[in-house]
C-alpha cells in the first residue's frame, strides 16, 4: 500500500457504521458483496513529483514528494444507506482535519501519550468541539496525515458522484469522492553523517580534499 491508500484506510476502518455494523474498507469489490462497503480504488496511480535529500540532522535521508488519486466508492443497497455513509465518510475527513482525538497517534485507550487521560475525551465545554484536542501543541497532538507524510493543504476530496448499476437485481447503488493529496515518503537513511576521519590519532575532516 502506498501512504495514502494506508491514510484512508487508517481514517476509515471502523469508524463507518451501518445499521450498527461496520462497514468494511477494502481494496476490490468482490463478486458477491456483502453491502453494504466501501472499496479503494488505486487506479488513478501515483506520480513522483521530485526527490530531495536531508542532511539537516545526524543522518542523511533521501525524501521523495508523490502525488497519489485514490477513488473512493461507496456501494450500498438503499439511497438511505448512501447518504448516511457519504456523510460519515466526509466527518472522518472532517474530524482528522480538526484534531479528533481518534486520529492521533498519541492516542490510546482513552490516555494520551503526554501522560494522564486524554484531554479531548475527559473536557467538553461550550467553546470546544466535542473530541477536539483542546491545545495540540501543548499535549502534542500528532495527527495520522502527519504521520503518513501527507502534506498539509494538499488533500483535496471532491464532491461525490453516482455510478449506479439499475441493471442489476436489485439495482446496485454506488457513489464515488474523487481524492488526491501529496506526500512525502522517506526511502533511505543513510546512517550517521561523516564529520571527520581518525588515521593514525591524526583528525581528518570529511570535506577534506
Amino acid at each position: 500500500m502506498n501512504n495514502f491508500e494506508q491514510y484512508l484506510v487508517t481514517l476509515l476502518q471502523g469508524h463507518i457504521t451501518s445499521d450498527g455494523n461496520n462497514v468494511e474498507v477494502r481494496r476490490q469489490f468482490s463478486n458477491s458483496p456483502t453491502l453494504p462497503v466501501i472499496t479503494l480504488d488505486t487506479s488513478g496511480g501515483i506520480n513522483t513529483k521530485y526527490r530531495y535529500h536531508d542532511t539537516s540532522g545526524s543522518t542523511e535521508k533521501i525524501y521523495y514528494r508523490r502525488e497519489a488519486h485514490i477513488n473512493i466508492n461507496i456501494w450500498c443497497n438503499t439511497e438511505q444507506e448512501r447518504e448516511d455513509i457519504t456523510m460519515q465518510v466526509m466527518e472522518c475527513f472532517h474530524k482528522e482535519h480538526n484534531n479528533h482525538y481518534q486520529y492521533c497517534t498519541q492516542y490510546t485507550d482513552g490516555q494520551c501519550a503526554s501522560g494522564g487521560q486524554c484531554k479531548a475525551v475527559s473536557t467538553h465545554t461550550s467553546r470546544t468541539v466535542k473530541g477536539k484536542c483542546p491545545s495540540p501543541d501543548e499535549y502534542g497532538y500528532s495527527s495520522i496525515s502527519e504521520y503518513y507524510g501527507i502534506v498539509e493543504g494538499e488533500l483535496i476530496v471532491e464532491p461525490p458522484f453516482t455510478m449506479d448499476e439499475p441493471d442489476r437485481h436489485p439495482p446496485l447503488l454506488r457513489s464515488v469522492l474523487s481524492a488526491s493529496c501529496l506526500y512525502e515518503e522517506c526511502v533511505r537513511d543513510y546512517g550517521e553523517s561523516v564529520e571527520q576521519f581518525i588515521i593514525d590519532d591524526v583528525n581528518i575532516p570529511a570535506d577534506f580534499d
